[in-house]
């Protein structure tokens, strides 16, 4: 979709930041926020009576035929609010780098996650800086890889590399997923793993 690594490792950052990069996540104890990216909405652990953005995603899927859960439907969503779909992030977009096609261009991992979080996520604590590390972390990672094909499981790797298989889990690891191993192993979760470089994929592409 056109975003530079550097923007595309901010949104990574906010992700993590907001629910460890889970499509499924519910913000406990009682919502109201639910997905990768914290959309406000629902009170329920099961996304019943969605309300606001949240509602919006909700119905954004199902027009598509698609699961609410789905994190490139939640990919497309994000990009749906970023150019419209939510006009206070247009807005904010706008006042801070000039719009979704000035956010796409940004060269520095830091300053993306801050707009990214100013504009997007609008957390209580909005000090400047307080996703940078895990932006610039992200972006050290993957910058310079080129993703080129999706397995079945929906992991993606680089066509030249090897493909390693993990045991436990039968899903397929590549490169990318190893540079950023040192990041990822501390969740011990391959879905983790698996719904970051999918991020990476919808969003640089």
């Amino acid at each position: 979709s056109g975003f530079s690594e550097a923007s595309t490792a901010g949104i990574l950052a906010n992700s993590e930041a907001e629910s460890g990069i889970d499509p499924t996540k519910w913000q406990v104890p009682s919502g109201p926020a639910m997905g990768a990216f914290q959309w406000e909405g629902t009170s329920s652990a099961s996304g019943a009576n969605p309300y606001g953005r949240f509602a919006n995603l909700v119905s954004f899927a199902k027009n598509k035929g698609k699961s609410w859960k789905d994190l490139q439907v939640q990919c497309e969503f994000l990009i749906h609010e970023m150019n419209g779909g939510d006009p206070t992030t247009k807005y904010l977009l706008g006042q801070h780098c000039g719009g979704l096609s000035g956010f796409k261009k940004l060269t520095d991992p830091g300053r993306a996650s801050d707009v990214f979080m100013w504009s997007f996520e609008r957390p209580k604590d909005q000090t400047p800086g307080r996703r940078s590390a895990s932006a610039n972390k992200w972006y050290n990672k993957f910058k310079g890889k080129k993703v080129k094909k999706r397995d079945a499981f929906g992991a993606i790797y680089e066509e030249e590399e090897d493909i390693l298989k993990v045991p436990q889990d039968h899903l397929v690891e590549h490169t990318l997923v190893k540079e950023v191993t040192s990041i990822l192993m501390k969740y011990n979760n391959a879905s983790f793993r698996i719904n970051a470089n999918n991020i990476v994929r919808e969003l640089v592409e």
